[in-house]
């Protein structure tokens, strides 16, 4: 074991006994039951989530809705709580390309119950009406916080989003504020989300308040490094 070699080597310096046989032999043993359990943890059976990926799995999807028109995200998933990737959407009338991370935290994962947390950004499209032309216009992303509750059974999947946005509000027709055209506020946020297939590709629709964003998921989902055996493609 490259652990051992430094002690070896001060043993032999000091002249101090090293590890015996049999403390070796009890460490290998240690390590190799914490190895089975996280094999046993990460091969167990569940659902497929709406918010969350099993680990080693990559997910590949195409939403379109309003009002980012539509958007292609990739993820992957990470021991079986975390998710992490990156949505994007280039339009027409944009500059550039609008992307945006994503990530999803599962606190608890059951067969059927889940409870967790995430963070995305809304995707907007251009303002119509352009205050400032000589300077690119603004593009509106809210920060979202969001807590979920889902419950899964065969090919459903259902939940409960809840939480806060940080985006910047419109103060246009304010008497009261500032020269300023908008402001920074943190909102209630929430939604729903339904996702119906399997644990290789499925639909996604979801929405959310204040951004009133909707939209409709085609999610595909590939074995990168997965543990547990791959789910069949048919339903």
């Amino acid at each position: 074991m490259p652990t051992l070699v430094p002690v070896l080597l001060t043993s032999c310096l000091l002249g101090i006994e090293p590890y015996s046989s049999v403390q070796i032999g009890a460490a290998k043993t240690q390590a190799s039951k914490k190895e089975k359990v996280l094999y046993n943890y990460l091969s167990r059976s569940l659902s497929a989530s709406a918010r969350y990926l099993d680990h080693g799995v990559i997910s590949v999807s195409s939403g379109f809705g309003y009002p980012h028109v539509y958007r292609i995200s990739a993820l992957v998933g990470v021991v079986d709580h975390l998710s992490v990737g990156a949505s994007a959407h280039w339009l027409a009338n944009q500059s550039i390309l609008a992307w945006t991370p994503e990530v999803a935290l599962a606190f608890f994962r059951l067969p059927k119950f889940e409870i967790g947390a995430s963070y995305h950004q809304s995707l907007y499209p251009p303002p119509k009406v352009d205050d400032d032309p000589k300077t690119p216009a603004f593009q509106e992303k809210g920060h979202n916080f969001l807590g979920a509750v889902t419950f899964s059974s065969g090919l459903f999947s259902l939940g409960i989003d809840a939480g806060v946005v940080y985006r910047r509000i419109s103060v246009r027709n304010n008497p009261k504020a500032s020269e300023a055209l908008f402001e920074l506020a943190l909102q209630p946020a929430g939604g729903l989300h339904l996702r119906v297939g399997n644990r290789r590709w499925g639909i996604l629709l979801q929405g959310h308040l204040p951004d009133r964003m909707a939209e409709i998921v085609l999610d595909i989902r590939f074995s990168a490094f997965e543990i547990r055996k791959p789910g069949q493609w048919r339903l």
